[in-house]
């Protein structure tokens, strides 16, 4: 019995003396069996920081560091302009997907098309997309070599080339928006990359692989002599047939690219650098690239050359601009009408002002 309380005693004053007593107040500083745990050395998030000129702790992230989260360009997120936020939250230029279910054909209205985004997407198209899917988009990328299938996105010429799935009540995906919602979401075997890679980010993606596409689509495509216009010279001058050409130019929006008034600019001509309509340039010969990252050889602006460029603007590209045009769908008379009312444009400069 002697024992049992000897023990007992010595088990209370052990309990005792590593708890403490309950309700008891003192002065001295808590035990801490674990200090690092409770006096962490750190900022804590929306707290000052006179380390940093604004005196915030939150730090925008260093410039070409890859983000991980959601993505979202964080200068507009907390940008007090609430219509950019609200621009930034829309659904659609989000997940690239209308009504949740229909990849939107074309861009939506928060993003402008030019120069800047297509490069914008060719380097996040190398940096994310390469490895796999090969620089021109045909699946062929170095992990190719090692057992992965990537999909095949822009060359119907190759194997396992993408086809957009069917939907129901027979609606159809558009390229752009099918693309930013994969890219976001993933598909089968690949990832998504919506906490990496912004919004907009994947638009242009979207507009790289769509020009890719467009390209590898036309370019060992067999094509017919070129037409022969009947009565080339009376219909060129055909003002009848100059005014449907107008009509044309300007319902087929070819002016936002291309600039025929010096004293007006297109509105894409600018940031495209678009080939200009002015002064004497019918007849004359320009330097293009021969498809994208082809060699440059000296043309001639004909007959022969323009009808090449409206059905397919991929094959012979200007030199300086930027490879992006979509093929014009026209009829044969409506290609002649605009070939009269843009070979009417030209005209001997007199302000000394030369074709671009």
């Amino acid at each position: 019995m002697k024992y049992f309380l000897a023990i007992y005693a010595l088990a209370v004053a052990a309990t005792i003396s590593i708890l403490g007593f309950r309700g008891e107040n003192s002065r001295k500083p808590p035990l801490e069996i674990f200090p690092d745990m409770d006096r962490q050395l750190k900022v804590l998030e929306q707290s000052g920081n006179g380390v940093f000129a604004d005196g915030s702790s939150d730090r925008m992230p260093p410039a070409y560091s890859v983000p991980r989260g959601n993505g979202l360009d964080l200068k507009t997120a907390f940008s007090p302009d609430s219509d950019a936020r609200d621009k930034l939250a829309d659904k659609v230029f989000n997940t690239g997907l209308e009504d949740g279910v229909v990849g939107l054909s074309g861009f939506p209205d928060q993003l402008e098309v030019n120069e800047e985004l297509m490069r914008e997407g060719k380097s996040q198209y190398t940096i994310y997309c390469s490895r796999c899917h090969g620089d021109l988009g045909n699946g062929k990328g170095v992990l190719s070599k090692f057992g992965l299938k990537p999909r095949n996105l822009t060359d119907p010429l190759e194997p396992d080339y993408l086809k957009l799935p069917d939907l129901p009540d027979g609606k159809k995906h558009g390229i752009e928006g099918y693309v930013v919602h994969v890219i976001a979401e993933g598909k089968n075997t690949m990832l998504g990359m919506k906490d990496r890679v912004g919004p907009k980010q994947r638009w242009a993606i979207a507009l790289y692989v769509n020009a890719l596409r467009k390209w590898l689509e036309s370019r060992d495509k067999p094509t017919a002599e070129p037409v022969a216009l009947e009565q080339s010279d009376s219909t060129s001058e055909d003002p009848a047939l100059i005014a449907q050409g107008k009509a044309l130019f300007q319902t087929k929006v070819c002016f936002t690219c291309h600039q025929v008034d010096p004293a007006v600019p297109a509105p894409a001509g600018g940031p495209l650098k678009a080939p200009k309509f002015i002064g004497e340039f019918w007849g004359m010969s320009r330097e293009v690239q021969v498809g994208i990252n082809g060699p440059i050889q000296k043309v001639k602006m004909d007959e022969a050359y323009f009808l090449e460029s409206v059905e397919n603007p991929m094959a012979k590209i200007v030199k300086g601009s930027v490879a992006g045009m979509a093929p014009l769908p026209t009829t044969l008379e409506e290609r002649q009408a605009l070939m009269a009312y843009v070979k009417s444009l030209s005209k001997a400069s007199t302000t000394g002002e030369e074709q671009e």
